[in-house]
């Protein structure tokens, strides 16, 4: 898949995010991280229109976050609707996420596999001598 043709889409999504602080070089490699984990996620019934729609969503949400980490260096701080927009956006992805992925998502969107790690029933086999008569 040519991720460079949903680098505009995806900036599209962080319109309010100053040019100068976001180039189209990260911006690919934040779709190159949403394609990779959608593709490891997803189901095989799901159309490729929700899988390009997630990854967006999910890449607008990775590309903030970095695009955060250099206002902060370059600023000194934090723009002040940081925050919110990060949670926007994080829920944006986790929505459209839920419903394609095979596996449950903690909120943060990392794999929930506290499900997997729980221990298995455990019983024990004995010979059991039971009277007839």
């Amino acid at each position: 898949m040519d991720l460079s043709l949903y680098v505009f889409p995806v900036r599209e999504r962080l319109s309010n995010v100053d040019i100068d602080y976001l180039d189209d070089i990260i911006i690919h490699d934040e779709l190159n991280e949403a394609y990779n984990f959608i593709d490891m996620i997803v189901g095989p019934e799901v159309s490729e229109q929700h899988k390009i729609t997630c990854m967006l969503n999910l890449a607008a949400y990775y590309t903030y976050l970095n695009y955060t980490s250099i206002a902060e260096q370059r600023l000194g701080e934090l723009p002040q609707t940081s925050w919110i927009r990060v949670e926007s956006l994080l829920g944006k992805a986790r929505a459209c996420l839920s419903l394609i992925s095979m596996y449950p998502l903690n909120e943060d969107l990392t794999l929930n596999i506290e499900i997997y790690n729980r221990n298995p029933a455990a019983g024990r086999l004995s010979i059991g001598i039971l009277s007839t008569d």
